[in-house]
C-alpha cells in the first residue's frame, strides 16, 4: 500500500516550518527521509522538537542543528527537553561530520538503509 498523501502532507509542512526556506527543508527531507514518513514520524513531534530547540538555542541555532541533524525532529519532545543544549549540539555536529564524510560518499538508497544491510551481514 502506498504511504497516505494526508499523513506525509501534514509532516512536510511541519518539517518545512522549521526551515527558513524550502530548498533547506528539502535538503533535510533527503538526509532523512523518516522525518516525512508517517509510519516513523509524527507533526507533533516535528513541531514539538522545534519548539524545544527554538528555547534552547533560538531559532538560527534550532535551524542550525535541524540542518546538521534532522533525524532530531523524530525525537519525543518532553525526552529531548531534559538533554542538555551542548550534547544535543555536539550530537548535531557528530552527525553532519559523518553524513557529510564517509557516509556521504555512499549512494543515497544504502546510506538510507545500512541497519538492513548490517543486519543482513551480521545475522
Amino acid at each position: 500500500a502506498d504511504t497516505p498523501r494526508e499523513s506525509t502532507e501534514a509532516l512536510w509542512a511541519a518539517l518545512r516550518a522549521c526551515y527558513a526556506n524550502e530548498a533547506s527543508a528539502v535538503a533535510a527531507a533527503t538526509r532523512n527521509t523518516g522525518t516525512i514518513l508517517p509510519y516513523l514520524n509524527s507533526p507533533s513531534n516535528i513541531y514539538g522538537c522545534y519548539d524545544v530547540l527554538v528555547g534552547m538555542l533560538g531559532t538560527e541555532g534550532a535551524r542550525d542543528v535541524c540542518s546538521k541533524n534532522p533525524g532530531i525532529l523524530q525525537c519525543n519532545p518532553r525526552t529531548l527537553a531534559l538533554e542538555e543544549p551542548s550534547s544535543i549540539v555536539a550530537a548535531a555536529e557528530q552527525v553532519d561530520f559523518f553524513e557529510r564524510g564517509v557516509l556521504g560518499r555512499l549512494p543515497p538508497a544504502l546510506r538510507q538503509n545500512l541497519d538492513k544491510v548490517a543486519f543482513m551481514l551480521l545475522a
